[in-house]
């Protein structure tokens, strides 16, 4: 360990670097796990509003087959 004392005065001339370093280095890496998370998050957005799309359209669907029922309840009842 002795050789590497001789690097000690480098560490104290260049600490404000070193712990900028640091510093960026923690962020970059907090930042590397937070985006997978993020990313399940949107999928699972785009996977519910898709579910909520289907539902819609089902609704439609039903909406389409009430309203033709109806008219053909109105015209049949027409021509009695």
């Amino acid at each position: 360990m002795k050789q590497l004392a001789y690097l000690n005065r480098y560490f104290l001339k260049y600490r404000w670097h070193l712990l900028g370093g640091i510093l960026f280095v923690s962020i970059s890496n907090y930042f590397r796990v937070l985006q997978p998370q993020m990313i399940r998050e949107a999928l699972d957005l785009v996977v519910e509003n898709i579910g909520l799309h289907q539902l819609y359209k089902g609704a439609a669907l039903q909406s389409e087959l009430y309203q033709s029922l109806e008219e053909y309840c109105c015209i049949s009842a027409y021509w009695y």
